[in-house]
């Protein structure tokens, strides 16, 4: 069952975000990151989400729009992977222990 904020999100944010990313179109040094796909399921917001490890929570605030302590760690994992494909951050090199090699 939506929720009304649900029903909200899924009407204004896409179009937010057409807004936004016709903006970012318009000035080179901005690049428009959608994000929507991961906050929604079946193409409708999601209050509630797993992260890369499995784990579910909720990714916004009350107010709706900032996002939680898990939103915001989903949101940091989609920009370092688009900062590595783009070759602007390094990807973490886990380090090996010498006891550990052979």
């Amino acid at each position: 069952m939506q929720t009304r904020c649900g029903l909200a999100y899924n009407k204004f944010f896409p179009i937010f975000n057409r807004i936004y990313k016709k903006v970012a179109q318009a000035h080179p040094k901005i690049e428009f990151i959608d994000t929507w796909n991961t906050f929604a399921v079946n193409g409708n917001f999601s209050p509630i989400v797993a992260d890369k490890t499995g784990k579910r929570g909720r990714v916004r605030i009350n107010d709706g729009v900032h996002p939680t302590d898990h939103g915001a760690k989903i949101l940091i994992d989609i920009l370092k992977q688009k900062m590595i494909a783009d070759g602007v951050l390094q990807p973490k090199i886990k380090s090996i222990k010498k006891e550990n090699i052979k």
